[in-house]
């Protein structure tokens, strides 16, 4: 689920960052979209530039999605979810935190070493915070791929269900789905709002999406565009 990876950053520029840490409530974003929020890379924010925050994103040798510092308080952890794009991760603070795949039932200790790792995203997940501190990283989004789609149909998502935790069953059900069908090529023009998505998708894989919303009876498929 994740993975270490060549970047990182020295212990005096570690030391600079958690030095110069902003008020964190919950999370705070560093940069800013420049164009489709899932498609294109953000740029760092005029407060930001030319600091030890610039100098950490450029660590990264690859255009970036939405950076943001991300606090998960003492005792605390994240309801099971996937997210549709992977993420680089940056530990800055913490002791005895954790990133937990739901699925293998394994935990990947989150430890501050100004090593930076990528985080499979689409597998069922959650952190925790068992520490003596709070745990803050610095999580990256990884920008996903625009696929060329030969045989296209133009398709919508939505929940059916007016009761159930809309924001749990778009991560644990359509999440997975998208992460991975951004990854094999068969997705393109995303589009998410209020928990619903069209997309365009390449028509053999629409079997694949239609025995997933039906063995879970929680969201519909309408096709908007048949090509």
């Amino acid at each position: 689920m994740i993975q270490s990876t060549p970047f990182s950053i020295s212990k005096d520029v570690l030391d600079s960052a958690i030095a110069a840490l902003p008020a964190i409530d919950n999370r705070e974003a560093l940069n800013y979209p420049t164009g489709h929020f899932f498609y294109d890379p953000w740029e760092i924010k005029s407060e930001y530039k030319g600091t030890v925050w610039e100098t950490i994103l450029n660590s990264l040798d690859e255009p970036l999605g939405e950076a943001r510092l991300i606090k998960l308080k003492q005792g605390e952890a994240y309801p099971s979810h996937s997210d549709l794009d992977d993420r680089w991760h940056l530990s800055l603070i913490g002791n005895n935190s954790f990133l937990i795949n739901l699925e293998t039932k394994e935990m990947h200790e989150t430890l501050v070493d100004g090593k930076w790792q990528i985080m499979n995203a689409g597998i069922k997940h959650t952190a925790a915070n068992f520490g003596s501190t709070d745990r803050i990283q610095l999580v990256v989004r990884k920008l996903v791929s625009m696929a060329d789609i030969i045989d296209p149909v133009r398709i919508r998502i939505t929940l059916t269900s007016e009761t159930d935790d809309r924001r749990f069953m778009f991560d644990n059900i359509i999440s997975p789905w998208l992460n991975y069908s951004f990854k094999t090529g068969v997705i393109k023009d995303f589009v998410g709002k209020d928990l619903s998505a069209e997309l365009t998708i390449e028509r053999y894989a629409l079997d694949r999406l239609k025995y997933i919303l039906a063995s879970e009876n929680k969201f519909k498929m309408e096709i908007i565009d048949n090509g």
